[in-house]
């Protein structure tokens, strides 16, 4: 490990984009570094090999890096965001990449109008082509929809990567959702998404080929995706919930963590390469995954939980 340089003592972290970083600092500055994605200067710029302050994200409330793009709330609730919009992630109603920040759109009965009063916004893990966030009372996903990460089963546009056509919505969607006045913590994998509630249960939706929703049992492997936001029942008492692009881990109030999902590098860390469930396909590969929580080895007494994209 090496230290990195900051002007001033850092108080949060961001990764989750997985090519770079944010840190931010107690009177809300941004100091960021890593891969391009950062419009620091109004143009798509390069590497970034020391922490250089972001303006742009300046007193942000709420905050969600991505590969190239970035979404985050000032301190009233209202949405921003910046960069990529290939897939509608930025929530204009087109699909045109953006150099400087503008307000996601919430597709409404009569049209359009400016997504506002938001607590929290998400984005899908290092690509960042979902975006979920949440008001008191209403959640809003938007972007790539392709495993039904977005928890709304309509049909909404299509959009083309390559010579693939999946569902998508260049526009933020009213997510039906009834218990989203209890959330806590939204979490996003690559295609899945998973919602923390105050009693600490867990509803999830997305994608699952991988078990990522840990919906199977001690004699059924389930890696069928939900369109839909559906109750976990295998995870109770849960403290803190993280999602990497493949597996999930949560924290427990009694300290000890659990995962699920893909272990093809050995993420969801209890010492097992075989689980006793069925094979998993990453591609055209079988690889080692439990859709039922696993105990991770050796912890009692976590007080924090981080998931990287295929580490925890």
């Amino acid at each position: 490990a090496v230290q990195v340089a900051l002007p001033e003592p850092a108080t949060e972290l961001y990764a989750q984009g997985g090519f770079d970083f944010c840190a931010e600092t107690a009177d809300r500055d941004f100091y960021c570094w890593g891969s391009r994605g950062y419009m620091i200067t109004g143009a798509m710029e390069g590497d970034r090999l020391r922490p250089e302050l972001t303006p742009t994200y300046q007193g942000a409330r709420s905050f969600a890096n991505a590969y190239i793009s970035t979404c985050w709330l000032d301190a009233s609730g209202t949405p921003s965001c910046i960069g990529d919009n290939s897939v509608g992630q930025l929530a204009t109603g087109d699909f045109m990449f953006r150099l400087d920040p503008v307000q996601p759109l919430l597709e409404t009965a009569e049209g359009t109008a400016p997504l506002a009063g938001l607590v929290e916004i998400a984005t899908s893990t290092t690509f960042g082509g979902t975006v979920c966030a949440r008001s008191a009372d209403q959640l809003y996903c938007w972007g790539q929809n392709d495993q039904g990460q977005m928890g709304d089963s309509t049909p909404h546009t299509t959009c083309v990567s390559g010579i693939d056509e999946f569902d998508c919505s260049p526009r933020a969607i009213a997510i039906d959702f009834s218990e989203t006045a209890r959330i806590t913590r939204l979490s996003m994998g690559s295609q899945h998404t998973c919602a923390l509630l105050d009693d600490g249960a867990v509803w999830c939706w997305g994608q699952n080929r991988n078990g990522e929703l840990a919906l199977g049992t001690d004699t059924t492997q389930d890696t069928t995706q939900r369109l839909v936001p559906t109750e976990i029942p295998n995870l109770t008492n849960i403290a803190e919930i993280d999602l990497g692009a493949r597996h999930s881990c949560a924290r427990r109030d009694d300290g000890t963590v659990w995962c699920w999902g893909s272990n093809d590098l050995g993420q969801l860390g209890d010492g097992m390469t075989d689980h006793p469930e069925p094979q998993c396909m990453n591609g055209t590969s079988l690889i080692d995954c439990s859709s039922v929580p696993v105990q991770v080895m050796g912890i009692s007494d976590a007080v924090a939980l981080d998931v990287g994209r295929q580490h925890s």
